[in-house]
């Protein structure tokens, strides 16, 4: 067996066969670093400003393709939880570049090793056919995801370390290149020629090198200028499993030109390997020998020769017991083996990935293992940080899933609670090792709309407080500030001046780190108008962002939206919303854009310019509040000409029954809006067009008048059915129902959803035979007016016979009703029985009765007066335990008759829609 790398814990005992570098080289004393702002080293401390910089961190691999809303609540909560280092990704490579759009509106790649290739439409290289080479995406849809991250970062006082690739084939990678390369002609074969084709080499150096000449598009900073980077990585858990045992030393090799070629760019950044601390003994060489996997190269890699290449800063270590087939003791030995290890090196070591994967352990597992980092374990090992695998936040309404089942968030969730208490007392400790000077808030805010003094709060724990700068420019004291002990207060004559946006505070000292503020300078009023538009369609750049920001309800029929120029209300572009609610279809259509968490407290309710069609059908305007309950109003525009201004107060919602039960919205965090048509039937084709959707506070509220699609209907005893009228609220507030001045009581005798108005068969049997009139008061129009025809009272045909001295034969006509296939909407299938019988000479009257067994309309789970998928979809959500049914809507669902709602009416409900049986219920034998 050839040798080895073989280092003793007490001491370093080096054997091996071919050297890349002498390496007692990293055992040289670093001098400690005093570039202003940019984390540095000095042996195994990290330095900030004269400091120490111990840290608490996490990782994070969507900061470099989410939407701002999403990358704002990870730092924000990273920030909460007192984590100064997020480590998160700087590659997403996808691969041919074609000139096709996806369904939702992105690029399409062809020959990319990871799905789609793109993530929500972002990528950041791709392969150029043309060319036969990579190009680098800079635009929005690019490396300005990543932009936004580190201004954010800067934002909340976080640091980000960044990945230059990854090792596995998420978001690219080295698969990538490789696929790049056999596209390109190359003579590759697989993974590993990655660190030796000279090609390849060639364009992971180009990425570097734009990458670090990058300009921030919301900083003017180039990244390799940023203090806000923390340090850079060459890859993310780099192997090389062709060179098991490290015969060649290809990643050593491949690193020390790729260290040195960074540093050749940007030697203000430190700069780590980004491996998993695998190290390269012989195979019966460890002495701990019982597990091996981590520790005999069969990987490739060799901890100890990466870490102590001149130009790598820092070590790194990842860990994942249950994964890798170690104990929790073999896990802490792993952390003491590479803590006496990196120190003798003299050299940071950071815990960069680790987890555990069993929630009910992990809190104490973590409480052990931060003993370990803290220094307070065993005797000379300390770690410099660590990064716990992962933090997640909200994202789309809802917090990001735990895709691996190591995601500990900020947010409430009683399964990671304890692990997040556990880690956020870590990170108070390690902060304050850190003999930092400081001040807070990190953030204030200053309203040129009514200006006020801002005052910080400094704490100085080296030197003393020698002046104040605000952004490049002194300010002079008694003038533009005054300190009074610790507090620092900023004269608003000072501020006032400026432009609006963030401007940072410097409070500068005589010694040690001169810490920073930003200072929010807003204007309240032009925020509040910003703050009114939902969507104005100006930012749009065509039609493909449109499609891309609106989903539609892949449930419902056909919508195409897209960007119009020439239907405009103000501005310069509005929405065209092309519709076809097809006869038989869905009855529907819509779509959805996600908000984030818009906040819209403060205001009195939503508007929106519509130009119809002229089709008088209903446009449902729906959100979902920062409570998680759906809110919805029916509008109906009419066929007038002409652009409209529908203004719909939020008192005028309706909480739908699938989501959170609420009385009033919850108007801080909304999480998105809907536009839908035709949820009521009148099936068709048509364009409606929208304009500046928004919101409004005060000023009068003009709205259509509530209206019935239809005021008369007729009740039969003999073949009694609940009646449903459409009528289209408008927004208007419903106050109650009348009939002949006697108040009907909502629940029992009707029941409302949305614009469909329900009135039982238990209360239209009291009625009496004859015209009845119904009064639907609303608070803010006049009265709706129905009327219902009651036919013959007893519930049977009656017939008399006159005594003769003939037989005579009396018809009697039955009627059953179901639902039938066959129709668009669930519709009445008539069969008329014949019934002969003879009757005596004596006068009598006879009277027959069928039982009806269409008392209910089965199959209408939605109670929309109609059985299509729709019904399906929530009937299977219902037997799941999602969503809960009322008492109308579980007796439609018992599709089987058996009294019960479960998942054979599922199935009946199927078989139904597809023409296996013709009618519903379906009842056993």
């Amino acid at each position: 067996m050839k040798k080895k790398w073989i280092a003793a814990i007490s001491s370093v005992v080096l054997g091996c066969s071919t050297v890349m570098m002498p390496f007692a080289s990293s055992f040289t004393v670093n001098a400690a670093d005093t570039r202003s702002g940019f984390v540095t080293t000095n042996g195994t401390q990290f330095m900030l400003d004269g400091s120490t910089f111990y840290y608490a961190g996490t990782n994070n691999y969507y900061l470099n393709f989410k939407p701002k809303e999403s990358v704002d609540a990870v730092l924000e909560d990273a920030a909460e939880m007192g984590l100064k280092v997020v480590r998160t990704w700087g590659n997403l490579d996808a691969g041919v570049k074609t000139d096709k759009v996806s369904d939702k509106g992105y690029t399409v790649f062809t020959d990319s090793v990871d799905g789609s290739g793109e993530k929500e439409g972002v990528y950041y290289q791709y392969f150029d056919a043309d060319l036969g080479r990579p190009v680098v995406n800079e635009g929005e849809d690019g490396l300005q995801k990543l932009d936004y991250a580190l201004y954010k970062a800067e934002q909340e006082g976080i640091r980000l370390l960044i990945t230059f690739t990854n090792n596995w084939e998420a978001f690219g990678g080295m698969g990538q290149y490789v696929q790049w390369a056999k596209l390109a002609g190359e003579n590759v074969s697989g993974h590993d020629d990655f660190y030796t084709n000279e090609t390849i080499k060639g364009w992971y150096k180009d990425y570097i090198k734009t990458l670090l000449n990058h300009e921030n598009v919301y900083t003017g900073v180039k990244y390799k200028d940023d203090p806000t980077i923390f340090s850079w990585e060459l890859a993310n858990e780099p192997r090389c499993e062709s060179d098991a045992g490290c015969e060649n030393n290809t990643v050593v090799k491949w690193a020390t030109e790729m260290s040195a070629y960074v540093k050749s760019i940007d030697n203000n950044h430190m700069l780590a390997v980004g491996d998993e601390g695998f190290y390269n003994y012989g195979y019966n060489d460890f002495p701990e020998g019982d597990h091996k996997y981590v520790y005999h190269g069969s990987s490739g890699m060799d901890y100890l020769q990466l870490t102590s290449i001149p130009d790598i800063d820092f070590g790194t270590l990842h860990v994942y017991c249950d994964q890798w087939g170690l104990t929790k003791e073999q896990g802490e030995f792993w952390f003491k083996k590479h803590g006496e290890d990196t120190a003798a090196m003299n050299k940071p070591l950071i815990a960069e990935e680790f987890g555990w994967k069993d929630q009910g352990e992990r809190a104490d597992v973590y409480t052990d293992w931060f003993n370990i980092f803290e220094g307070n374990t065993y005797e000379g090992v300390e770690f410099a940080g660590t990064n716990y695998w992962m933090l997640a936040s909200m994202d789309g309404g809802s917090l990001y899933q735990d895709y691996d089942g190591y995601t500990v968030y900020f947010r409430d969730y009683p399964k990671t609670n304890d692990a997040r208490d556990v880690i956020m007392a870590h990170a108070e400790r390690m902060n304050a090792r850190n003999a930092q000077n400081s001040v807070s808030p990190k953030k204030a805010d200053f309203d040129i709309v009514n200006p006020k003094d801002v005052t910080l709060q400094a704490t100085i724990k080296l030197g003393s407080i020698s002046g104040l700068q605000l952004d490049d420019t002194a300010l002079t004291a008694d003038t533009d500030y005054s300190i009074s002990g610790t507090t620092v207060t900023i004269s608003k004559n000072a501020l006032q001046s400026l432009e609006l946006g963030n401007h940072k505070v410097t409070l500068l000292t005589t010694e040690g780190a001169q810490p920073t503020a930003l200072i929010r300078v807003y204007d309240s009023t032009a925020e509040e108008q910003s703050r009114s538009v939902i969507d104005d369609f100006e930012s749009y750049a065509d039609s493909k962002a449109v499609a891309a920001a609106y989903q539609r309800n892949s449930s419902g029929d056909s919508l195409t939206l897209s960007l119009d120029t020439e239907h405009v209300k103000n501005g310069k572009a509005a929405l065209k919303y092309d519709y076809s609610v097809t006869d038989g279809g869905a009855g529907y259509c819509g779509a959805t854009k996600n908000l984030g968490s818009a906040d819209w407290t403060g205001f009195d309710g939503i508007r929106f310019w519509i130009l119809s069609d002229g089709s008088n059908r209903e446009t449902t305007f729906q959100f979902v509040d920062g409570a998680g309950a759906y809110w919805e109003s029916v509008q109906k525009v009419t066929a007038e000409e002409g652009w409209t201004e529908v203004k719909i107060p939020f008192s005028d919602f309706y909480v739908q029954q699938w989501g959170t039960a609420a009385e009033t919205p919850t108007l801080s965090g909304v999480k998105e809006f809907s536009l839908y048509t035709g949820q009521n039937g009148n099936p068709g084709t048509g364009v409606w067009y929208f304009d500046d959707i928004g919101l409004y506070h005060d000023g009068t509220v003009t709205v259509p008048d509530a209206e019935a699609t239809e005021t008369e209907a007729t009740f039969d005893p003999q073949d009694p059915t609940d009646i449903i009228f459409t009528i289209i609220t408008n927004g208007h507030v419903l106050t109650g129902i009348t009939e002949d001045g006697n108040a009907l009581q909502q629940g029992t005798d009707y029941a409302v959803n949305g614009s469909q108005f329900r009135f039982n068969r238990s209360y239209l049997e009291t009625l009496t035979e004859g015209k009845h009139t119904l009064h639907v008061t609303f608070a803010t129009c006049p009265d709706v007016v129905l009327t219902i025809q009651v036919l013959g009272q007893s519930g049977t045909t009656e017939t008399t016979v006159t005594t003769t001295e003939e037989t005579t034969t009396t018809e009697t006509e039955t009627t059953s009703s179901a639902a039938d296939t066959t129709s668009e909407t669930a519709s009445s299938e008539n069969t008329t029985e014949t019934v002969a019988s003879t009757t005596e000479t004596t006068a009598q009257t006879t009277a027959s009765s069928s039982e009806v067994l269409g008392q209910v309309l089965y199959g209408d789970v939605n109670l929309d007066g109609r059985v299509d998928i729709t019904d399906a979809v929530l009937l299977n959500k219902a037997t799941a335990g999602v969503v809960t049914l009322n008492d109308a809507a579980r007796q439609n669902a018992d599709c089987d008759a058996n009294g019960m709602t479960d998942t054979n009416d599922a199935t009946v409900l199927l078989r139904f829609l597809v023409q296996i049986i013709n009618n519903l219920p379906e009842m056993a034998e």
